[in-house]
């Protein structure tokens, strides 16, 4: 009777083959050998990624700290035209060329006006009451007018509005030479002329600030060019014609000083006329520099005009 072999457990060698490839610390047999193929694969894995993601762009958030960390980026400064600060106003060529040319026009204008008075009793006039009535109402003129032609002229081919500045100066400075040469009915034609275009001035200087540095803070601005009014009366008011009126003088009895004749005021006139001629100068320069902000206005003024007319 054949007896049936009993079945016996199968050695290590049976399971895992050589016993080469096994670790000598797997006792129990539970090392597989994808496992540690699997591991190798999923290092490659995470080692890919990590490289891909270095060549991935910065987050903006690491952005903006790398931004913060170098003191941000610098903030673009407006154009011509866009709304400015006063600090953004200041830093610009133009706004000083405008402040240059409008001191050189109404400080010269109020040192006549302050000083028609005296004058007028140089120039032989007993009354002068005239003459700072005619400043005034001609000052009405140049401003209602000045207002007028500038705007109109933007509209039909954007002339630049400093332009009639300088036209203004112009004027101004044949006014002065004329009262310093002390012809005949030069004081009546000098009150005329100066106050119309002492009028011009004002007239013409607001529209071109807020044109140039828009309206937002365009109420600031225009007080910071209206220091012209204190510094413009102090330099030519006060320290021209005052020390040149007393270096022509004689004293009088009563402790004063006084001067008649053509000669009192002809040196103040001179040389305000030889300022003029700068303001000339400035604001040809500050039209040059703006003409391609006429330029846009008239564009848009003609849209605008256009669009109108269609509905």
């Amino acid at each position: 009777m054949a007896l049936r072999r009993k079945p016996t457990a199968p050695t290590y060698s049976q399971l895992f083959g050589d016993g080469s490839r096994a670790s000598s610390s797997d006792v129990e047999g539970r090392v597989d050998e994808p496992l540690l193929r699997s591991e190798i694969a999923e290092e490659t894995v995470v080692g890919a990624a990590a490289a891909a993601d270095n060549e991935l762009p910065p987050s903006p958030t690491l952005l903006k700290e790398e931004e913060k960390s170098h003191g941000g980026i610098e903030k673009k400064r407006p154009v011509l035209g866009e709304d400015h600060t006063i600090l953004e106003a200041a830093l610009t060529v133009d706004f000083w060329v405008l402040f240059l040319s409008f001191l050189c026009g109404v400080g010269t204008g109020l040192a006549v006006m302050n000083n028609m008075g005296q004058i007028g009793l140089a120039l032989g006039f007993t009354d002068v009451s005239i003459f700072v009535s005619m400043m005034s109402i001609w000052g009405f003129f140049g401003r209602i007018l000045s207002g007028t032609i500038s705007e109109h002229f933007i509209k039909k081919n954007g002339t630049p509005r400093p332009l009639w500045n300088a036209a203004s100066q112009v004027v101004m400075a044949v006014g002065y030479l004329l009262m310093a040469l002390a012809i005949p009915g030069s004081l009546y034609f000098g009150s005329v002329v100066v106050g119309a275009c002492y009028g011009v001035r004002l007239a013409i200087t607001v529209p071109i600030a807020s044109e140039l540095f828009g309206l937002k803070y365009y109420g600031l601005l225009y007080n910071i060019l209206i220091l012209n009014f204190p510094l413009g009366s102090f330099l030519f008011s006060g320290l021209l014609a005052g020390l040149l009126y007393d270096a022509e003088a004689t004293p009088t009895s009563d402790g004063g000083n006084t001067c008649v004749g053509a000669h009192c005021y002809r040196l103040v006139f001179i040389v305000m006329a030889f300022t003029s001629i700068i303001g000339v100068g400035l604001a040809l320069w500050l039209a040059f520099r703006t003409k391609e902000i006429y330029t846009k206005i008239h564009a848009s003024k003609k849209v605008k005009r256009s669009s109108g007319s269609v509905r």
